[in-house]
């Protein structure tokens, strides 16, 4: 099939996948998204409903807050005085504040005073979910543990459902102890929610769950409501939407069920504007086939054509020195004149593979390190003459070795695991050992790779031989543990301090003389490990308090960490706690800095002065009362002799 022909069917395939597509989406995307819009509409008439049966219980439990927080009611409570009930108890009260119940009950749950009113028959009527003696200590709605505590919502009774607010008695200070509870409420009644449905201009319909006619629709809403859905909606028919909501009552339990029809407008308008989406795409895409078509006929096909030609010749001839004479600015000049120059570059590419590949010897043999290019079973391909002279051989006799004749015994488990890894893809690392010609062995550091060599898979190792390393690392080693074994033996108290001012190490002599244990000293600060006295005034410990700044101790190797330059001989006198008594000794600190793995730290030699302290002030004391004596002889000889 020519490429005209293609181009034509790609573009009648194109579009009619456009057209499917496009339908598709507005079957999948565009109208549902009408209808999640009508939807998200319809839902916001069931929020303002139930925001109108909040603000009424908003106001119903402020209401009944006003009243349950009144000294006056408070004193009721107590001692169901006959004023209160003359003043503020009356059937005007209901009316004025449009109350259906109001209830009083004793902290026993015993009635003090309750009624319920029917404001529309202006009288007194009983409800057997409010008795007139006693509702029980545990009743739902008298359960206040606290001053703060409300019940609010909905309640159902035999006549429907009631707005109903509940509250603790206490004084007008809101303080307690609670006397008791006050319960408010009014019935959803038709007359409310026709009120609620001329202010939101939708008409509503409410039934307690219980009550409604159709049980199992009933059955099917409460099944698909969740806390994630708090809706059904249903299509009532082509026009009108049908919204159901579900509103719990105080305990948490579906209580009733709202329903509104919303006309759907929305999804009418959206299917509309989907036809004439199908109308225009079918007459644009007519129109889209034969512009597209006329292009790419003016601007490709009879160019490429030409190129085909080109190209046909130079591979017809075998001479790469023919050249296309297609050209210009656009893609395909530039591929005319890439193609040209890509002819060109032929010959200058093999140079520069002979040239790499003279430079990859000379690397190869250049190195110091050991290099064996190998089968992926372990068979010698190829090494170097650096990995030759390593191990004694020259390079000749590894063509016919095997590897195992130059590892020594002991490594021949880390040449299996190197067959397995490498066969696995992975690089392979380690440090084992090699056997010279000789017989001698030395230590190596093997580093593997899969490598394409030749077209095929091979192994790639480098050999560096590590005895060196090894012995010099021996030798840290040993440096290392004598400089530990002197630290140890010092005969002063010795302690090791980090850059971050943690103690990493002491010695003996230093634990004896503040009588702790090792454990109590490492990894903490300088003042914790010696026991300070104001180490433990701070929750954040040495190093924080207001004495920190003023400790000698502190400032002694702060200060040769910020200057790397040693301090010895400083005398200061402690105040530290040992064995749970304030102890003052006078101890002479000598701070040296050190580099230890890298890593800044500061040698602190202390030793315990007291004794020589002590001494020298007795010295001093002498000194001063044979002056004094000397003195006093002087005068008195003086004396004597007028």
């Amino acid at each position: 099939m020519s490429i005209r022909k293609k181009i034509i069917l790609i573009l009648l395939c194109v579009i009619v996948l456009y057209s499917v597509v496009q339908c598709g989406i507005e079957r999948l995307v565009i109208l549902p998204s009408f209808t999640s819009l009508q939807r998200t509409e319809a839902q916001k008439y069931i929020e303002r409903f139930r925001y109108a049966i909040q603000n009424q219980t908003n106001s119903l439990g402020d209401l009944c807050a006003d009243w349950s927080v009144w000294d006056d009611t408070y004193l009721f409570a107590q001692d169901k005085n006959s004023n209160y009930i003359e003043s503020n108890l009356i059937e005007s009260t209901f009316t004025l504040i449009k109350l259906n119940l109001l209830y009083m009950c004793n902290i026993e749950g015993e009635v003090i005073w309750g009624k319920i009113y029917d404001l529309q028959n202006e009288t007194y009527v009983e409800r057997k979910e409010f008795p007139k003696l006693s509702f029980g200590k545990d009743h739902m709605l008298l359960k206040h543990n606290s001053t703060e505590s409300s019940i609010d919502g909905l309640y159902l009774t035999e006549q429907g459902p009631m707005l109903i607010s509940s509250k603790p008695i206490l004084t007008s200070e809101g303080q307690g102890p609670i006397r008791g509870t006050l319960i408010m409420g009014r019935f959803l009644d038709k007359n409310m929610i026709e009120n609620f449905s001329r202010d939101l201009s939708t008409k509503f319909r409410v039934e307690a769950i219980k009550d409604v006619s159709d049980k199992e629709k009933s059955k099917h809403i409460l099944g698909q409501i969740s806390k994630d859905r708090p809706y059904v909606i249903e299509q009532y028919d082509n026009d009108f939407l049908r919204i159901y909501g579900i509103e719990s009552d105080v305990t948490g339990e579906p209580a009733i069920l709202i329903t509104v029809d919303v006309p759907a407008t929305i999804i009418a308008k959206g299917r509309t504007a989907t036809r004439f989406s199908h109308l225009s795409i079918l007459l644009s895409g007519a129109i889209i086939i034969f512009v597209i078509y006329w292009v790419v006929k003016k601007t490709i096909l009879v160019r490429l054509a030409g190129i085909s030609k080109s190209i046909d010749e130079i591979i017809e001839k075998q001479d790469f020195s023919v050249r296309t004479s297609i050209n210009g600015s656009d893609e395909l000049g530039r591929l005319g004149n890439n193609l040209n120059k890509m002819l060109k570059h032929v010959t200058t590419v093999e140079e520069a593979l002979r040239t790499s590949e003279e430079q990859y010897r000379g690397i190869f043999e250049a190195t110091t390190d050991g290099i064996r290019i190998g089968t992926m079973d372990g068979q010698v391909v190829k090494v170097n003459q650096a990995f030759a002279k390593m191990h004694g051989y020259s390079t000749e006799e590894f063509d016919a070795m095997s590897p195992k004749h130059w590892i020594d015994c002991d490594s021949h488990n880390l040449y299996e695991q190197f067959i397995e890894t490498v066969k696995a893809g992975k690089t392979f690392q380690c440090e084992g050992r090699d056997v010279r010609k000789d017989g001698s062995v030395f230590e190596v550091e093997v580093h593997c790779i899969p490598w394409n060599y030749q077209g095929k898979l091979h192994t790639l190792t480098i050999v560096r031989d590590i005895t060196e390393r090894k012995q010099l690392y021996e030798t840290l080693d040993r440096k290392q543990k004598n400089l530990e074994a002197i630290f140890d033996a010092a005969p002063l108290g010795m302690m090791l301090v980090d850059d971050q001012g943690f103690v990493k190490r002491v010695n003996d002599v230093l634990a004896k003389l503040v009588h702790r244990d090792f454990s109590e000293i490492i990894n903490r600060q300088p003042g914790e490990g010696l026991a300070c006295i104001h180490a433990s005034e701070q929750a954040d410990g040495c190093g924080n308090g207001p004495f920190c700044s003023q400790c000698p101790i502190r400032n002694l190797f702060e200060g040769v960490l910020s200057s790397w330059q040693a301090n010895r001989g400083v005398e200061i006198q402690a105040a530290l706690l040992i064995d749970g008594k304030e102890a003052n000794p006078w101890l002479e600190i000598s701070a040296e800095p050190a580099n230890i793995d890298g890593n800044r730290h500061v040698v602190l030699a202390i030793q315990d002065i007291t004794k020589r302290k002590h001494t020298e002030q007795a010295l001093r004391e002498a000194m001063v009362q044979a002056k004094m004596a000397n003195t006093s002889k002087s005068q008195f000889l003086a004396t004597m002799s007028h």
